[in-house]
């Protein structure tokens, strides 16, 4: 018989309140989820149940240790455990999803939470956080929980009342009973279709079920009852362009480097007008007049799969279809072997791998372990196993990592003062000083990012890829650095987190035609300004321009989660940035030309007309009814 309890009486008032108690983590945390980041209140019926399978799983446990022939004290000492290791679990397990939504828009998966705690430690040094300070507080975290929950058995162990003087194998049994329907109803988790509602733990564990890279990413990922007939449509249409693909025999074959950088903005460049040296390798190659072209463009989004993904496809955030015919494909059509060497952790990065389609050879962070994954020495090593060009044509996009928060900062690149890396500032950001820590680490980053590079072309020289040769040069997305509030990105789109360089350089016979001056230009244009440049075919579905035929008016396009808007150049040179924010159901305007800070909005001011026609066209991009966006605007307004 389980016996030890003092009270035979059952306490159903320590029932109501530890219930109430062990409720409190999960509503506050779906509070910050709904209210703050954003996500769909269709999440909130799963993650109930969710809450209730832990509630019953801790219930099995607490059950099954009172069914043991140990004393009071250890069942007590091993009760207050289980309970301390859930409670704790759940407050890391909730500050890591707050985490991946604030930094890269996503619910954090099972596969990115191996990966970073296997490297924990290069994970705390490039935080800055020594990590016997994160053992010492996860430590003293636990043992505090602990503590309160030995305390809370010791006295109120409404558990130990209810199978007080049950046999022991009737309190196993239902222990053993309970812990089944546990793991049944978890079981089916992957079937319940909660991912899809936004269910936290059903996009951490089944992050595919989010559409892939797509749809995973909050405050965006409420259903869309049109999504799947409109992936469809796409998917046809663009299958039907890559049947009728012809590539051109007489295209001129040189080879093709694509190089991305995590969390590059344009005005922190030199090479761009940056008061500080930061890019003096890039400043090199404009002096000797390979470079073709340097100028800023507006990035899709600011997050990184989809800001990829428009490089390579030349499609925004919006229009993308699930198999695209994106220049990798082309220059395979083409007879180019095709090769990604990339800084990070792409492979497990929500289905980036698969969406970046068939290639010849790829690496990323996740193919190596003898450095961070985020460290980019590691593309460079892999460079350095290459063999000599044997003449294939052949194209390379490399990722690199040193200009993002999380990227490696090597002990030899200089620094410009003080620093602090700003994941930390953003939390405390009135500080003294504290931004311009925050800008010295990151302009830190960007002079070894100009490094990398110039280490990467020497190497690639070196074994002749560069004999005949296009490079590009650009960014996903940018970063905020303390304007209006913000830093890093997915969390706004000021110009800030937007604006992104757009670097040509040419090797021997390439030739690329630079835009006008002053031209509106975005990523998508990329891929049409090569496939133009070496004279293959432009397929239809590519929403971009080769450089050369951008010209004013234009108008490109960008959205990140709620958030969706265009930036819209005017035939006297006049750029606009128009954005909405469908959630708040709000809207802002900003004469850039006039206020590049983006301090006054003059939304209410803007003629209704061109209102109106901006709002079409960003309905129509979203597959919406063409008046909804603008009767909920014009309701607000009234």
């Amino acid at each position: 018989m389980v016996d030890g309890s003092p009270t035979p009486r059952i306490r159903w008032g320590a029932l109501a309140a530890s219930s109430l108690l062990f409720a409190m983590l999960p509503v506050a945390f779906c509070a910050v989820y709904v209210a703050i980041l954003g996500a769909p209140k269709t999440a909130l019926p799963g993650h109930a149940q969710v809450v209730g399978l832990a509630w019953l799983a801790l219930f099995s446990v607490r059950a099954a240790i009172l069914a043991t022939p140990l004393d009071r004290a250890w069942r007590d000492a091993l009760g207050a455990f289980a309970i301390a290791l859930l409670v704790v679990s759940a407050s890391i397990y909730y500050i890591l999803v707050v985490v991946g939504l604030v930094s890269w828009g996503r619910v954090i998966s099972t596969e990115l939470m191996v990966v970073y705690f296997a490297q924990a430690p290069d994970l705390l040094a490039v935080l800055e956080i020594p990590p016997v300070l994160g053992v010492l507080a996860l430590a003293t975290l636990f043992s505090a929980v602990w503590a309160i929950a030995l305390a809370y058995v010791r006295r109120f162990d409404w558990i130990a009342s209810l199978m007080h003087q049950r046999p022991r194998a009737f309190v196993l049994g239902l222990a053993l009973a309970l812990a089944s329907i546990t793991v049944i109803r978890a079981a089916e988790l992957e079937h319940s279709g909660w991912a899809h509602l936004g269910e936290p733990l059903s996009l951490t564990l089944y992050p595919e079920q989010g559409e892939t890279w797509r749809s995973i990413r909050l405050p965006n990922s409420r259903p869309d009852p049109n999504a799947p007939a409109r992936t469809a449509e796409l998917d046809r249409l663009e299958d039907a362009i890559r049947s009728a693909y012809r590539p051109n025999p007489d295209a001129i074959k040189p080879n093709v480097i694509v190089i991305s950088v995590d969390a590059l903005r344009a005005d922190h460049m030199s090479v761009l007008g940056y008061a500080r040296p930061t890019t003096p390798h890039l400043l090199q190659l404009q002096r000797s007049g390979n470079l073709a072209h340097a100028s800023s463009s507006y990035a899709v989004c600011t997050e990184s799969a989809c800001g990829l993904l428009a490089i390579a496809n030349s499609r925004y955030a919006d229009g993308s279809p699930s198999r695209p015919l994106g220049l990798p494909a082309v220059l395979r059509l083409h007879g180019y072997a095709v090769h990604m060497i990339l800084s990070g952790d792409h492979t497990h990065f929500y289905g980036l791998r698969e969406a970046y389609g068939r290639v010849d050879s790829y690496y990323d962070g996740a193919s190596q372990s003898a450095r961070y994954v985020n460290d980019d020495r590691l593309v460079l090593d892999r460079v350095r196993s290459l063999a000599p060009w044997d003449g294939t044509p052949a194209m390379f996009q490399f990722h690199l990592m040193s200009s993002h928060l999380l990227g490696s900062r090597f002990d030899e690149t200089p620094s410009f003062g003080p620093s602090e890396n700003y994941s930390k500032i953003r939390f405390l950001p009135d500080r003294p000083g504290a931004r311009e820590r925050a800008i010295n680490f990151y302009d830190r980053g960007v002079l070894q990012t100009d490094r990398v590079i110039h280490e990467l072309l020497e190497l690639l020289r070196q074994r002749d890829y560069l004999r005949n040769a296009v490079v590009v040069i650009t960014a996903d997305h940018g970063e905020a650095l303390g304007e209006h509030g913000l830093y890093t990105h997915t969390n706004g789109v000021v110009e800030a987190q937007l604006r992104i360089p757009l670097v040509i350089v040419a090797f021997g016979e390439a030739r690329i035609a630079p835009a006008r001056a002053s031209a509106l230009l975005s990523p998508v244009d990329i891929a049409p300004t090569i496939a133009d440049a070496l004279g293959m075919p432009i397929p239809a579905s590519w929403e971009g321009r080769p450089l050369r035929l951008v010209q004013a008016p234009r108008q490109v396009y960008f959205s990140q989660g709620n958030w969706e808007g265009l930036v819209s150049q005017d035939a006297d040179g006049r750029i606009y940035k128009y954005w909405v924010d469908r959630r708040k159901v709000d809207e802002y305007a900003y004469e850039l030309t006039a206020d590049p800070a983006e301090r006054h909005n003059i939304a209410a001011k803007l003629p209704l007309p061109v209102k109106m026609a901006w709002l079409d066209a960003l309905n129509a991009r979203a597959g919406r009814e063409p008046q909804k966006l603008r009767l909920g605007l014009h309701e607000r307004g009234n």
